[in-house]
């Protein structure tokens, strides 16, 4: 009898444990956030995620094409013409700029009180950091260098690649960790399970950083991607997103747009895309 009992209760808190590992793993996806802004040159807009929806806020001064955005939920960070940092609430404040001359922003990430900005020039990169505290700023350049093409923020380090092929992963203090060649023309990245980081290529490859290994998952281009809990949405020139599991194996996969996607956020289990021509659609990520 204690055997059986003990069997039946060992059962139950199997089962209950299960239950709260799917609980667990729909409370990551239900509210994961990949925040993030971009400028809509045509209309003269902020567009940011908020509450699963994209929003805009209109200013009264210009935006211009390819113009860089960042934004922390409390406000929003634009770099200007001239390389200068603003920072974006009803009103804009200068904040710094970045000190190299001839270089032009591609990439600006905001974590709680810190700024990160990517600036290309001819065949190298300068890297700054803000301290929005004390007001710091620190800038490291790194040589051999075409075009920045991701630039991700993880929890205590700094990931980017470039165009031809180079992967750099960074520390607090933009000190060096890790570079790879991992090959050309990596166009996507997201943060996966944790510190891992996949990277999606122009010829429809996707590679897990951390071991090396890469799976051909799309006969074209991988635009966008993004990452929550095991799940993986990869957004291609096609307009369609495609959901990959843990394993990348296909799981579903929607038409949003006729072309390419070019940006994918997530908030409140809301999948927003944005196409070149910045329209935007959204749906539930359930409904995949």
């Amino acid at each position: 009898m204690y055997i059986f009992i003990n069997f039946k209760f060992t059962m139950k808190a199997t089962w209950a444990m299960k239950f709260l590992l799917c609980i667990g793993a729909f409370l990551i996806v239900a509210f994961a956030e990949q925040l993030g802004c971009f400028v809509n040159e045509n209309a003269q807009s902020i567009v940011f995620v908020k509450d699963g929806e994209a929003k805009n806020l209109n200013l009264k001064n210009t935006y211009y094409k390819n113009q860089k955005c960042g934004y922390d939920e409390e406000f929003f960070y634009i770099a200007n013409l001239n390389n200068e940092i603003i920072e974006v609430a009803n009103e804009r404040n200068f904040l710094f700029a970045v000190p190299n001359v001839g270089c032009k922003i591609s990439n600006i990430q905001v974590s709680t009180n810190k700024i990160y900005v990517a600036c290309d020039m001819a065949s190298e990169v300068s890297i700054s950091v803000f301290d929005k505290d004390s007001k710091k700023l620190l800038t490291k350049n790194y040589k051999d260098i075409y075009k920045i093409s991701n630039f991700l923020l993880l929890n205590d380090s700094l990931f980017f690649t470039s165009f031809n092929g180079k992967a750099f992963l960074l520390g607090k203090d933009l000190t060096l960790i890790e570079k790879k060649n991992i090959g050309f023309a990596p166009i996507s990245a997201c943060k996966f399970k944790g510190s891992d980081i996949l990277v999606g290529f122009r010829d429809g490859e996707i590679l897990d950083f951390k071991s090396g290994a890469k799976k051909q998952i799309l006969k074209s281009k991988i635009s966008a991607l993004t990452c929550v809990g095991d799940e993986v949405f990869v957004g291609g020139e096609d307009g369609i997103v495609y959901k990959f599991d843990k394993d990348l194996k296909l799981k579903g996969q929607k038409v949003f747009f006729s072309d390419e996607i070019k940006e994918i956020f997530i908030d409140k289990n809301v999948l927003i895309c944005v196409n070149l021509n910045n329209e935007i659609k959204s749906l539930e990520i359930n409904s995949f």
